[in-house]
């Protein structure tokens, strides 16, 4: 793929002409959150590095298709192309992640693999990983479950849930609900209003036992 050399003006231009609703794009140097697209009511919010400015044609159009309705091909495109881009502009080495899937009572590789196998044809490649050891209980006022970081392709998985009283199906779907985050190409920490889209909610609910989910939910929650 051949690079452009183009300014703001033009990727401003070549991006709003895609769209009827104005569109804000905002550049930035954020190596972990490289596209972030807030859709509003009367505006499209654009957040993206700026080592697409000077992207190919080819990756402008995939870029165009991804802020509308992202397809496979179109992610491959994208992720290709962060991929070869240069490794002076780069992160610095980061500190290996060690992996640890198996606890006391959930391996949470073996589950991912199920999950995969059911829900994605056995398409995601993913990493897995219990979060950090907790030392000491309390009660929080927000307790998340888990969590899919782009940056490093990677779900994390809250060390709580590995408790004899959770239910082995919970857990499964807090897998299933991450492992949607990354087939949804959600790069980055988004507002909660895009990160949970309408299409992300519709998929979610195609989980076998999506309903008997909801009905466990809040009390394996209050035990944690």
């Amino acid at each position: 793929m051949t690079s452009q050399n183009c300014t703001l003006h033009d990727f401003s231009c070549f991006i709003q002409k895609n769209f009827s609703l104005p569109v804000s794009i905002t550049l930035t140097d954020n190596r972990i959150s490289m596209i972030s697209v807030q859709r509003k009511l009367m505006s499209v919010n654009l957040r993206v590095h700026s080592m697409f400015l000077n992207a190919p044609q080819k990756v402008w159009d995939a870029l165009v298709h991804f802020m509308k309705k992202p397809r496979k091909n179109h992610k491959e495109i994208i992720r290709d192309y962060i991929n070869t881009y240069p490794l002076t502009c780069r992160p610095q080495k980061k500190r290996k992640v060690k992996l640890i899937t198996k606890g006391s009572f959930f391996d949470l590789k073996e589950i991912f693999d199920e999950v995969n196998n059911e829900y994605f044809e056995n398409n995601l490649s993913v990493l897995i990983t219990y979060g950090r050891k907790i030392r000491k209980r309390k009660r929080v006022r927000y307790l998340r479950l888990g969590y899919y970081v782009y940056g490093k392709n990677l779900i994390y998985i809250n060390r709580r849930l590995d408790a004899k009283y959770v239910p082995r199906l919970f857990v499964k779907f807090v897998i299933y609900h991450e492992m949607l985050h990354a087939d949804m190409f959600n790069m980055g920490n988004e507002k909660r209003s895009v990160h949970h889209c309408r299409e992300f909610k519709k998929r979610e609910r195609l989980f076998n036992e999506y309903d008997e989910i909801q009905r466990m939910q809040e009390r394996v929650i209050q035990k944690l």
